[in-house]
C-alpha cells in the first residue's frame, strides 16, 4: 500500500520519509498508546499531502474521496495486521 502510494515520487528522501511516517503511525496504533482518530488524522495528513503533490489539478471532491480511500484502506490493513497480537494481549492464559 505504501509503495503504490508513493509511486510517481521520484525524491528518494520523500519516499522514505512518507514510508516511515506511515510505518509510525502504524506502531503508534499497534501499541494502542492513542486514539484510533488521531492515527486516522496523521494519516489524512500524510496521505493528503502526497495525493495533493501527485495530483495538483485534482478536483476537491474527488480528492477529499481519494484521501478518504486511501485512509480507509490503510486503516483497515493496521486493524488487520495487529488483530492477532491484541487478541492474544487479552486472552486470559
Amino acid at each position: 500500500m505504501v509503495l503504490n502510494l508513493i509511486s510517481g515520487i521520484d525524491d528518494p528522501s520523500i519516499r522514505v520519509e512518507v514510508s516511515r511516517t506511515i510505518f509510525y503511525l502504524y506502531n503508534i496504533y499497534a501499541s494502542g498508546g492513542v486514539e484510533e482518530r488521531e492515527v486516522r488524522d496523521g494519516l489524512e495528513d500524510v496521505v493528503g499531502t502526497v495525493l495533493r503533490a501527485k495530483f495538483p489539478d485534482m478536483e476537491k471532491e474527488e480528492f477529499k474521496a481519494m484521501v478518504k480511500r486511501t485512509v480507509d484502506e490503510f486503516m483497515q490493513a493496521f486493524k488487520l495486521t495487529t488483530m492477532l497480537r491484541r487478541t492474544i494481549a487479552r486472552a486470559p492464559f
